[in-house]
């Protein structure tokens, strides 16, 4: 049994593409190429967003995160990617195959910051949770193995610890929007403090388990399950299975699985309920239409348990002196994350292109972590909103 298991393994992992053929996988990686339009993305996380909740907006823990993304089929060949674009090389030459298509990668630039419970005390406060601040960039590559229907995010962060750029956004924030908290905060304790360099290396692959309705000929599901890994070393080092649910009224193309013929069709079969056309009597030879707009809304809830034996932002760099860092004793590093909310967005789709050509989207969601902390003072979950705006240029 032990050998058949790992027979399976390997044929699920380095199988060659079934029923796809070279000059297929190079028409629809052509398609998406040419028509899939550059996006930019806005992503904006704070506790201050659940002020409506009593209770819970506490200035502690995850405080704030803000990034700025780009988004475009054309950045693999950008010289920031070159690195991803090698690893992938590798992998497709220890497999023996290529059975990926290239979804478009994504450029972002950010920055995270994590306070302990009492932002202005005069010295550290022992067994809370340390001041850290992080400024990154990242480079992330996104494909779909057309044969299992993995989606996969490979990416490299490149990262700047303990700068000031949090203190002043903070102090700002407390005296000219947040009145009424403190404006003397002590970051003169938080990680790394005056600059280091950080790293971190992810990887993250999903698929979709079940959805409904599951049949080829129906252009949106109401339900989808989606399951997988992710993988971090760096600043973060751990393991993560993330489990998601999606309900609502959501485009084939908004979901990745291994029936990509569904995909790639979807468009032409919901222009030509849009256009009062009739069905085309031979459906492989039928003309491909122009993009249209169509409506998208679902709910989601998202969950991850993690284990991370490694937390740079608690426990400090290695080989890096710190006034303070969280002690041993009182690291947990079992957490469990949760997301849940709601997307809104306006796809135009168009026929035989596996990913909207162009979009509008807003997420907004509620985040909640479990405590990072083991003991009865300062254990506590924390919870922060999100705010998300996406729109092709």
């Amino acid at each position: 049994m032990r050998v058949l298991m790992l027979a399976l393994l390997f044929f699920w992992l380095f199988c060659p593409v079934c029923g796809q053929d070279a000059n297929t996988i190079s028409s629809m990686q052509d398609s998406l190429d040419q028509h899939v339009r550059p996006a930019f993305w806005i992503d904006f996380e704070q506790d201050f967003l659940l002020d409506f909740l009593p209770g819970i907006n506490q200035d502690r823990n995850y405080t704030q995160g803000t990034a700025f993304s780009f988004e475009s089929p054309q950045l693999r060949n950008n010289l920031l990617f070159i690195p991803l674009e090698l690893l992938s090389r590798l992998q497709n030459k220890l497999s023996k195959t290529n059975n990926h298509l290239v979804l478009p990668s994504v450029l972002s630039f950010g920055i995270t910051a994590f306070t302990p419970r009492v932002i202005d005390a005069p010295g550290p406060v022992i067994g809370d949770r340390p001041f850290a601040n992080l400024v990154w960039l990242s480079t992330v590559r996104n494909t779909i193995n057309i044969h299992t229907g993995w989606y996969t995010q490979t990416g490299l962060h490149f990262g700047w610890l303990g700068s000031n750029t949090a203190n002043v956004f903070q102090s700002f924030a407390h005296r000219s929007l947040i009145k009424g908290r403190p404006t003397d905060i002590s970051w003169e304790h938080q990680i790394s403090r005056g600059g280091a360099p950080a790293f971190l290396f992810s990887l993250r692959s999903m698929r979709s388990l079940w959805q409904f309705p599951n049949d080829s000929g129906s252009t949106w599901r109401w339900f989808d399950l989606s399951a997988g890994g992710h993988i971090q070393a760096g600043w973060y080092t751990g393991i993560g299975l993330p489990v998601q649910i999606k309900a609502g009224k959501i485009s084939l193309n908004s979901l990745m699985s291994n029936d990509l013929s569904a995909i790639l069709s979807n468009g032409n079969r919901l222009l030509r309920k849009a256009e009062g056309r009739p069905e085309p009597s031979n459906p492989s030879k039928h003309t491909p239409s122009n993009n249209k707009s169509f409506f998208e809304a679902y709910l989601f809830i998202s969950a991850e348990p993690r284990i991370t034996p490694h937390n740079s932002m608690l426990l400090g760099q290695p080989g890096k002196k710190d006034t303070y860092v969280l002690p041993d004793e009182n690291y947990n590093p079992l957490l469990l994350d949760i997301e849940y909310g709601i997307v809104l967005s306006k796809l135009h789709i168009r026929d035989q292109t596996l990913l909207p050509v162009k979009r509008f989207d807003v997420i907004l969601s509620m985040q909640t972590r479990s405590p990072e902390i083991i003991n009865t003072t300062y254990q506590r979950w924390h919870h922060w909103g999100r705010v998300g705006v996406r729109c092709s240029l």
